[in-house]
């Protein structure tokens, strides 16, 4: 994720992301997507969150109109209003989690790089962020997410790669790891532990 997202610089081989090397070409890529690290936030942590909001979207040059737009539609989605004026220092991590990832969608990116974006969630705050995710799926977003919860890249994977010790195991949708491991299992976890259990890992 580090390394499609330009923060870090592969030492052989190449990323790209649509088209263009995150190591190269940083400032454009950096327009198209965005990120949130589950232990790290981009809100600014003595201010209260919606000024760090007005500073992301001016960074980003987010025109007016867009951005009220944006306000009013993640408002409502992610629940924001109850914590627009707190400090992101004094926000419950399901609250910094929700207020990451409307920031990381200011600028309506085409992709969007979610590393670990549940961890520590209490149920409701990850339902509400799962459910959120659907509707950006659903409206086009590429949703790129590295989890170790399986029910959160249940909601967004239509392309499934299992890695073990730096090998891809397998690459391929949902539908053709469920046919892979016998055709009955129903949840992404099941299918998971069924093929590293086979696969003798």
């Amino acid at each position: 994720v580090k390394m499609l997202t330009g923060i870090l610089h592969p030492t052989c081989g190449q990323v790209q992301v649509n088209g263009l090397s995150p190591a190269r070409a940083r400032r454009q890529v950096a327009q198209q997507i965005g990120v949130v690290f589950g232990q790290r936030t981009q809100l600014w942590w003595d201010l209260p969150t919606i000024d760090s909001f007005e500073i992301l979207a001016a960074m980003y040059d987010v025109a007016p109109a867009d951005y009220r737009r944006f306000m009013d539609e993640f408002t409502e989605l992610l629940g924001l209003g109850e914590f627009l004026d707190t400090p992101a220092r004094r926000l419950s991590l399901g609250q910094r989690m929700r207020a990451d990832i409307a920031a990381a969608l200011i600028h309506a990116p085409r992709v969007l790089f979610l590393d670990e974006p549940t961890i520590g969630l209490d149920i409701l705050a990850r339902d509400r962020i799962r459910g959120f995710l659907r509707e950006e799926k659903a409206r086009g977003v590429t949703i790129f997410m590295a989890s170790h919860d399986l029910a959160d890249l249940e909601i967004v994977a239509d392309r499934v790669l299992l890695i073990h010790r730096g090998k891809i195991l397998f690459d391929g949708t949902q539908s053709e790891l469920r046919h892979q491991t016998g055709g009955e299992l129903s949840s992404l976890e099941d299918m998971v532990k069924r093929f590293y259990r086979e696969a003798e890992l």
